[in-house]
């Protein structure tokens, strides 16, 4: 009995991960690269705006 259900528990961990595990991938890389953008635009190495701003967009983003 416990053995069926860890096995439909794993099998529905597995269709979970191929379903969203993608969808992460791609939100990770893309935040990686505005993060990227954001230190290269930052002429201005004292001023914290654009850190800040970026903190704010990914807490909205929901990631």
């Amino acid at each position: 009995m416990i053995i069926h259900l860890f096995k439909a528990e794993f099998s529905r961990y597995l269709a979970e991960v191929r379903t969203y595990f993608p969808d992460q991938i791609t939100s990770m890389v893309v935040t990686v690269l505005i993060f990227v953008v954001f230190t290269f635009l930052n002429i201005d190495a004292g001023n914290s705006a654009f850190y800040i701003g970026y903190a704010y967009w990914y807490l909205i983003s929901g990631w």
